[in-house]
């Protein structure tokens, strides 16, 4: 998500509030302004050096990924795509190399924009990466999205912020030799 994506949501919505309070319209002017000073604080450069210590992982099968409800015996993997914002990191991704030994730090909800059409969920690792808190960055070598409730779209997309919210579990620990030398495309 760019800044002028940001830029574009606080316009649309102080213009068009959607039936909303002036409370919660203010809940939603704020949480648009705090993102916007995250992303602000970031650099391509920036994002593409935490990029190279912070990695996508998911819960797979064999032969499947899970955004929701993984069944018992999905592992934790770390995943193939090495797409930083031009492409979801959910997208086509393939388990490449078993994650072992990662401690949770910790887990946020997390916002993003979609491709498309709004039902197109499209989270990003450069998404991830701006939003995680500042005391994990240093420590974080992984994430983890997931949809917090249920298959349905209205429970991941906000129609007010025009965005997906997700929760992003991040974790500390040793990232893998092989993972740590790929090539990073933005």
């Amino acid at each position: 998500m760019e800044l002028r994506e940001i830029e574009k949501r606080l316009r649309s919505l102080k213009a068009n509030p959607c039936g909303v309070g002036q409370y919660l319209l203010q809940q939603y002017l704020n949480l648009l302004n705090d993102l916007y000073v995250k992303r602000q604080a970031f650099t391509k450069e920036e994002i593409l050096k935490h990029a190279h210590q912070m990695h996508y992982v998911a819960r797979c099968t064999q032969d499947k990924m899970f955004l929701i409800n993984p069944p018992q015996n999905a592992g934790l993997y770390f995943m193939d795509n090495t797409h930083i914002s031009t492409k979801s990191c959910s997208f086509d991704a393939k388990p490449e190399l078993e994650a072992t030994g990662l401690t949770k730090l910790g887990t946020i909800a997390t916002y993003h924009s979609y491709g498309g059409h709004y039902m197109f969920l499209r989270p990003s690792v450069d998404e991830a990466i701006w939003q995680c808190p500042k005391e994990w960055q240093d420590k974080a070598v992984a994430f983890e999205f997931a949809i917090p409730s249920s298959v349905e779209v209205e429970s991941v997309y906000d129609r007010n912020l025009d965005l997906h919210i997700l929760n992003t579990t991040f974790y500390a620990g040793e990232t893998p030799r092989a993972i740590k030398e790929r090539t990073y495309y933005w």
